[in-house]
């Protein structure tokens, strides 16, 4: 409703969009506050059996481990090679790194499993910090 409001109504304000345009598109009659002041809000259903669309409910999926990361994140765009479970080798970029994971650029040509184990080892940061740590990390795919 709002969508087509807003290109109904756009040309009144030149094309662009303003507080009148703003106001026009909060005051729809299918706003949730309007629905609510007039009592037109649907149901809250405290169980899923007398919950009517509840074949339609997806399950929540969990795009990633570093979503809830909460050490400080490095935004460092470094080399990364990956060792993935099969012996494949995959040359990537880091994104971010943290004490509890990384975020990592990678190839959308390879099998990447939830759960998988991937050996990582950061060829440019073990040359130029002088560290043997860094040949050799384990990371699970989130």
């Amino acid at each position: 409703m709002a969508i087509n409001i807003y290109h109904r109504r756009k040309t009144v304000f030149g094309g662009q969009y303003c507080y009148g345009l703003y106001e026009e598109l909060i005051n729809t009659h299918n706003n949730f506050r309007i629905l609510h002041q007039q009592q037109k809000i649907p149901p809250i259903y405290t169980t899923p059996e007398d919950n009517p669309y509840s074949l339609f409910q997806a399950q929540l999926i969990r795009f990633g481990y570093y979503l809830s990361r909460e050490e400080k994140r490095l935004s460092i765009a470094t080399p990364i090679a990956l060792t993935l479970a099969n012996e494949q080798q995959i040359l990537a970029t880091t994104v971010d790194l943290s004490f509890s994971g990384a975020k990592c650029k990678v190839p959308a040509a390879f099998d990447y499993q939830l759960g998988q184990t991937i050996t990582a080892s950061f060829p440019q940061l073990a040359q130029q910090y002088q560290d043997a740590r860094l040949i050799k990390a384990t990371i699970i795919v989130f």
